[in-house]
């Protein structure tokens, strides 16, 4: 049997299984091998379930149709509540197989009260217990001791009622957070080369096995309270932060080292997995955890760029030696029929000589090295210039003159968001 070392324990082990780095009772669909079946149940047990049977994921389960592994969707509104106005009406709310609430009335019971040498008992019951009166009321008499047999008339009035109903909570506000350091780590050890070795990602695994961490580990490790969607910003953008899908984002921050923004649930927290940076040679890297219809995926920046952007044609900035020349070309540019060279849509480099050197700027805009400035940030637009580090010359046609680049500037628009 082949054995490796597990991520968590850091020992060598022959007994592996999946572990969903986002739990799959909430929708979670990476799924890793690299945790023994041991440290798997440990996790489940300890880690993952302060995350699902949070009082607010309880809630995201129901919105998101989620049944736990019963096939039951779990109930936030679990237990019997008291009716303002009346604390001593108390009801339940119950979750029916479509996932809606309906309250249900406790039986209550009134009396015996003594009227005219009688006694009378008033009993409040659901309406959808009234097949079960008699026994309801021979219940009643036994545990009071009275004889249901002498019981001489009996009322039955229906009541109708919308009650306010009360209901009383109680919100973990910072254990859950071990489940998202868990969730940071096996996506920075997943996706991060030589991420195993770095001084914070094994005390992470250690806090991890022992299932706990102090206020040192999480004043370090943790950036946000949870529900601040704000931490998202760098990112945001990319994301529809609304539908229905889970995100993790691994980011290079520089001085701060290597983050893990994510957006699970209901939750929103960064988790700091690294004091270095260097990891992500793009910036960042995303996974994208669709829960209806179920999918992951993990891209790169380039990727996630290309695919909630759209690049417009080029622009370039030419190297035109006197005003003459510059208006020179305006002119020419206006001529009908004046266009730059290009292939299959894309314009051509030339050299000095006149000679192609790329057929497509594509080609040069992709060259390792090449220097590339971020010069426009808005909420819609990006906007990049790329320096030429060679003589390269556009061709202007049917004229066949040559221009030198100095600049490429590319606009992309932003059409579309991940999720």
């Amino acid at each position: 049997m082949p054995t490796n070392k597990c991520i968590i324990c850091r020992k060598i082990r022959s007994n592996f299984t999946e572990e969903h780095v986002i739990p799959d009772a909430i929708g979670g669909r990476y799924v890793i091998h690299t945790v023994c079946k041991a440290c798997n149940d440990r996790l489940g047990r300890k880690v993952d379930l302060l995350l699902t049977d949070h009082y607010f994921t309880k809630f995201f389960r129901l919105y998101q149709n989620l049944p736990g592994k019963s096939g039951k969707l779990p109930n936030p509104f679990d237990g019997t509540h008291s009716v303002k106005g009346e604390s001593d009406t108390r009801v339940r709310l119950e979750l029916n197989e479509d996932g809606h609430l309906t309250p249900f009335l406790i039986p209550k019971v009134e009396g015996p009260i003594e009227e005219n040498g009688k006694q009378r008992i008033s009993i409040s019951i659901d309406s959808r217990n009234k097949e079960s009166i008699d026994s309801i009321v021979k219940k009643i008499c036994k545990r009071r001791g009275l004889d249901p047999n002498r019981i001489e008339s009996r009322e039955i009035k229906p009541i109708e009622s919308h009650p306010w109903i009360l209901m009383e909570g109680s919100v973990d506000p910072t254990k859950y957070r071990i489940a998202f350091l868990k969730m940071a780590y096996e996506f920075a050890a997943t996706e991060l080369h030589g991420y195993l070795k770095d001084p914070l990602g094994k005390r992470i695994s250690k806090v991890l096995l022992n299932g706990n961490y102090g206020k040192e580990d999480e004043d370090w490790f943790f950036i946000g309270d949870g529900l601040d969607k704000e931490i998202m910003t760098t990112v945001g953008r990319y994301l529809n932060l609304d539908g229905h899908s889970h995100f993790m984002i691994l980011a290079d921050a520089g001085i701060e080292g290597t983050l893990c923004l994510i957006r699970v649930a209901s939750f929103a927290l960064g988790v700091r997995v690294s004091e270095r940076s260097g990891y992500l040679t793009d910036g960042f890297k995303v996974l994208v955890n669709r829960i209806d219809p179920p999918s992951v995926e993990v891209l790169s920046a380039d990727e996630v760029i290309k695919r909630v952007y759209r690049i417009s044609l080029p622009m370039y900035q030419l190297w035109i030696p006197n005003p003459h020349d510059a208006y020179e070309y305006s002119i020419l540019r206006q001529e009908p029929g004046t266009k730059i060279a290009s292939i299959d849509g894309e314009t051509s480099f030339y050299d000095r000589k006149g000679r192609i050197v790329y057929e497509k700027v594509s080609q040069k805009m992709e060259q390792p090295g090449i220097v590339v400035n971020q010069v426009g940030d808005g909420e819609k637009h990006l906007v990049f210039d790329y320096k030429m580090d060679e003589e390269l010359f556009i061709r202007l046609l049917p004229m066949n003159r040559f221009y030198r680049v100095l600049t490429i500037r590319v606009t992309h628009d932003l059409v579309g968001q991940l999720g």
